[in-house]
């Protein structure tokens, strides 16, 4: 679906283990990449996640231009607290949230081969003692640039901030 609210939810307790990264508690879209079209503006905000997803996400983001603003995430374990890869360009907003992941990642920001997108990541509080705070990758797209990352608190990564 397309202009979809997830707003003022808790989701504790979700036990998501043994995965392959693709894995997640939450996600604004699963599906075929020829059903991405028909999926997006999706608003993820002022929940509360306390889970573990070992090896997996919290939050996929795999629709275009989705919102995620105001979010709290206590992850255990190995857990990345957002995952952002769709088959078609992203200008996602992820804004305001509060992030502790234990011993995974903070993010994880795909732009697709194609190239182009960008998406707004800003005033994120992110914690934890993983690999990367905020990991960004091109996927053989190079010069994609266009996400725009200020202003995020990132505390305790092996590195805060990567783009690759």
């Amino acid at each position: 679906g397309k202009d979809v609210n997830f707003i003022h939810n808790d989701v504790s307790g979700g036990n998501l283990t043994g995965g392959s990264g693709w894995g997640v508690i939450l996600a604004d879209f699963l599906g075929p990449a020829d059903y991405a079209p028909y999926v997006g503006q999706i608003r993820i905000a002022d929940n509360r996640f306390d889970c573990q997803a070992d090896g997996n996400a919290c939050l996929g983001i795999f629709a275009p231009d989705t919102s995620v603003t105001g979010n709290t995430m206590i992850l255990k374990g190995s857990a990345r607290g957002i995952h952002a890869e769709g088959p078609l360009l992203q200008a996602n907003t992820i804004q305001s949230n509060t992030i502790g992941t234990g011993s995974g990642d903070g993010m994880l920001i795909v732009t697709p081969r194609t190239g182009g997108g960008g998406s707004i990541i800003t005033g994120n509080t992110i914690s934890g003692s993983g690999a990367y705070g905020i990991q960004v990758e091109a996927r053989g797209a190079p010069n994609a640039g266009g996400n725009i990352i200020q202003n995020n608190t990132i505390i305790g990564f092996g590195t805060p901030l990567f783009i690759h």
